[in-house]
């Protein structure tokens, strides 16, 4: 289940399986998507990431079906996939979406990295391999994380956790599968949450 939150105050909820329900802003009708968004339907009903980018453009992530963008106020749907292509992704399958406050997105797949979506919509940059100082993203992307300072964290399961930093463009390991084992006891990273 994902859920996320337009400027009106609408709530989103994207199920595996059931596709988007709308949520209305005072909680008392909820609407199938296929209503909400006439002039596009979903790629598959598989949902397990939703995100609103900052134009209000949703962004919904599916398991076997890549990322569809709904441009509400356009009243236009863009699908992006796997393939060789500039705006392709690496993968079908993904699992988590981040949209940053420089107006990217973020997406996390199954075994096949991060992608990094421009606010045009015009090029998708790869994160895949393992570079030196990195733990290897090419595995399960299962939650990413923009901190106050504008830096992306990403869950990588069971690798551990990598850092994007802006200011210098480029990915590092923060924690190995070795120290995620010793420090927090567990393999699997799902969340983040940063203090004030």
């Amino acid at each position: 289940t994902s859920i996320a939150e337009n400027e009106k105050g609408e709530i989103f909820i994207g199920t595996d399986g059931g596709g988007i329900d709308v949520f209305s802003k005072d909680h008392t009708t909820v609407t199938p998507f296929s209503k909400y968004a006439t002039f596009g339907k979903l790629t598959t009903k598989k949902v397990l990431a939703l995100t609103f980018d900052s134009k209000g453009r949703l962004f919904v992530g599916m398991w076997g079906g890549g990322v569809d963008i709904f441009d509400f106020k356009l009243r236009k749907k863009t699908h992006l996939k796997k393939g060789n292509g500039i705006r392709d992704l690496t993968s079908d399958k993904i699992f988590s979406l981040l949209a940053d406050r420089r107006g990217n997105v973020w997406i996390g797949t199954f075994n096949e990295g991060v992608n990094r979506i421009d606010p045009a919509l015009k090029q998708v940059i790869h994160f895949k391999k393992r570079e030196a100082g990195n733990n290897n993203i090419s595995i399960a992307i299962p939650q990413m994380y923009e901190d106050k300072s504008g830096d992306i964290w990403i869950a990588i399961d069971p690798e551990g956790i990598n850092k994007y930093d802006y200011r210098t463009g480029k990915m590092s390991g923060f924690l190995s599968l070795k120290e995620t084992q010793k420090l927090m006891g567990s393999l699997s990273i799902l969340s983040f949450c940063e203090d004030s």
